[in-house]
Parts: structure tokens; C-alpha cells; sequence
């Protein structure tokens, strides 16, 4: 019964929020093409929306934060290297091939952040004991993310002329 209490009382905005995780996870299953300006799009976003830790996190876990977000981007670089992307440069823009990585990625990120946000309302006080691992999982998705676009950016420039 305690599931099915935690599923009723999620906020409307966050089923929206995985409805549109979901609906660019399946898109991202067929070739897609991404414009070069939006390549940091999704980690200026996930750090956008959380602005308030960068205020008022102490310099250890802003060390801590930088330490685990460079850790995702070398994965994220090894990730985005093994990929087949193909250079428009007519339209400033990569191919890139469909899978369903990042289907996988967003249901997981949305699974984490979910479960977070459940013990953090429900109790506040044990949230303490998982503050640490929160902020360990999103530097790791956002280096990763970050990883990925800037070989991409890398690519688009490596290829500029081509």
C-alpha cells in the first residue's frame, strides 16, 4: 500500500517530467541529428535546476561535486568515442545513430531522482544520511552528459571543414 501512496500523492509535474524523459528517450532511438548550439543543452539544464547547492554547498562537497562530475565525463568521453557520428555541415549539426541508451539513462536518472525526492519528503531528517550519494549521482549523470558534448563538440570542430 505504501507504493501505491507514494505513486497518488507524486506531484502531477513530475509525471510530466518522465512522460517527456520517455517521449526523448524513444526519439532518441531512431537517427537523430543535433544542432550545435544544443549540444551542452542537458547539462546546463541539470545544473540550472540546481543552483541552489552551488550556493550554499561548502567547499568540500563543491570539491566532491567537481571530483565525481570529471569522473562522468571520462565516461562520458569514452561513451560518446565508441559512437558512429556522421558531420552535416550544411545545417551545423551531427548524426547521430538511434539506440536505446539513453532511454535507459533518462528512466534511470528520473528512478534516482525520484527516489530521492520520495525520502526527502517523506522523512527530511534521514535525508541527511543520503545528501552525499544524491549529489554523487547527479555530478556523475551530469559529467557524463557534459562528457558526451564536449566530444561531440570536438568532433564538430575537428570536422569543421569537411
Amino acid at each position: 500500500m505504501l507504493i501505491f501512496d507514494m505513486i497518488i500523492n507524486t506531484p502531477p509535474y513530475v509525471w510530466f517530467i518522465l512522460g517527456c524523459l520517455i517521449f526523448l528517450g524513444i526519439q532518441a532511438m531512431k537517427p537523430q541529428i543535433i544542432y550545435f548550439p544544443f549540444f551542452l543543452t542537458a547539462p546546463i539544464a541539470i545544473n540550472a535546476l540546481r543552483y541552489s547547492f552551488f550556493l550554499n554547498a561548502s567547499n568540500t562537497q563543491l570539491l566532491f561535486y567537481i571530483f565525481t562530475a570529471i569522473i562522468g565525463i571520462s565516461i562520458g568521453l569514452c561513451v560518446a568515442s565508441n559512437i558512429s557520428i556522421k558531420k552535416i555541415s550544411k545545417e551545423a549539426a551531427i548524426q547521430l545513430p538511434g539506440n536505446k541508451h539513453s532511454l535507459i539513462f533518462f528512466l534511470l536518472y528520473f528512478c534516482i531522482q525520484y527516489f530521492f525526492g520520495v525520502i526527502k519528503t517523506v522523512n527530511p531528517s534521514s535525508f541527511e544520511q543520503f545528501a552525499l550519494f544524491e549529489t554523487t549521482t547527479r555530478a556523475l549523470f551530469t559529467g557524463f552528459l557534459l562528457g558526451k558534448s564536449i566530444f561531440y563538440t570536438y568532433f564538430y570542430f575537428k570536422n569543421r571543414r569537411s
